[in-house]
């Protein structure tokens, strides 16, 4: 990349965040966000592979913007969700 981006871009060692309004985006679908959460309390096969009341903890995190780490919240929920819902589909056939 040398000669195409500036010398001080190249040095730089800040990382960038992904998906940044990742946040803003659970809480303004959060009725979507607490039906999965529902979903999930009721499936016993997500109950046994998931933590469901962690997410629970980490959805309250999101939501309140919580100062001990709405970022790790944000990665705990999505990545619960995530694989929360393949549990439900693998349920659902």
């Amino acid at each position: 990349m040398r000669g195409l981006l500036p010398e001080s871009i190249l040095k730089s060692t800040r990382r960038a965040r992904q998906a940044s309004d990742l946040c803003a985006r659970l809480i303004a679908t959060g009725d979507e966000v607490d039906s999965a959460m529902e979903r999930l309390d009721a499936s016993p096969l997500a109950s046994a592979c998931l933590d469901v009341p962690a997410l629970r903890r980490a959805w309250h995190q999101v939501r309140t913007g919580h100062p001990a780490g709405p970022h790790l919240a944000q990665s705990k929920l999505s990545r619960g969700l995530m694989m929360g819902t393949g549990i439900l589909k693998t349920e659902e056939g």
